[in-house]
């Protein structure tokens, strides 16, 4: 199988292509291709082409598209996962098994409970987190990454278009949480905090339509619920 690569420098119209910074440097330095290497790439809009490495510097790599082998197409739904962030490592971990999954966006929240704020440097890091995955797992498009919003925010600007489902303890048993719901029709899914949402969080939710689920008797992580209902929510 090709080794695939991730870059927005392509010009189709003269079949060409390049490649710089980690990228290039994953191909120069730790694939170490030779020129005439076939190699995939795609630019994270659901786009992907077959190209030949034609040519090297120390920082980037110039390829030449063969053809194309995917085009961008809509999704047949759209899976939000509006989630508070975890410490540490597990919201790297929750981004990457996100993308492998097929979810179209992270929302993260800002709840009443919520102890991570995610600033540039780190949004950055999920980002290229994002990019690994999608090279590993033959995603071509790459998850949009929002910008943090109170849970106020998020409601306000998914009700109308999403169907909404909020993680709760006394919620209805998650198998049964897409029964009835149009395969077409667009889902975000709201994972709380450590410490969940609060009484006044979930009312908010209730009153906008959101349909509470239960993930089961046990407490789940955020990274372990947000995942969970990802993966039913891609296969039901």
């Amino acid at each position: 199988m090709s080794s695939r690569f991730y870059t927005t420098s392509i010009d189709t119209e003269n079949g060409t292509a390049r490649l710089e910074e980690s990228e290039a440097h994953h191909l120069l330095h730790v694939m170490r291709l030779k020129t005439g290497s076939e190699v995939h790439l795609f630019d994270g809009n659901g786009n992907a082409w077959r190209a030949f490495l034609t040519g090297t510097s120390r920082r980037s790599a110039e390829l030449r598209l063969e053809e194309q082998i995917a085009k961008a197409s809509l999704p047949t739904r759209e899976i939000v996962l509006a989630v508070a962030p975890p410490k540490g490592d597990r919201f790297r971990w929750l981004v990457e098994k996100a993308t492998e999954l097929g979810v179209s966006a992270i929302q993260p929240l800002k709840t009443e409970r919520s102890v991570v704020d995610p600033g540039a440097g780190k949004i950055d890091k999920l980002r290229q987190t994002m990019i690994a995955a999608c090279k590993q797992c033959g995603r071509n498009q790459l998850m949009t990454f929002a910008q943090q919003q109170t849970w106020e925010e998020c409601i306000q600007e998914y009700t109308a278009s999403h169907h909404l489902l909020i993680a709760h303890p006394h919620g209805h048993n998650l198998r049964e949480a897409f029964i009835g719901v149009e395969p077409t029709r667009s889902l975000l899914i709201a994972i709380g905090p450590e410490g969940g949402f609060t009484e006044e969080e979930v009312s908010l939710a209730l009153n906008a339509g959101a349909a509470p689920i239960s993930l089961g008797q046990n407490i789940l992580r955020t990274e372990t619920a947000a995942i969970t209902c990802a993966a039913m929510a891609t296969l039901a």
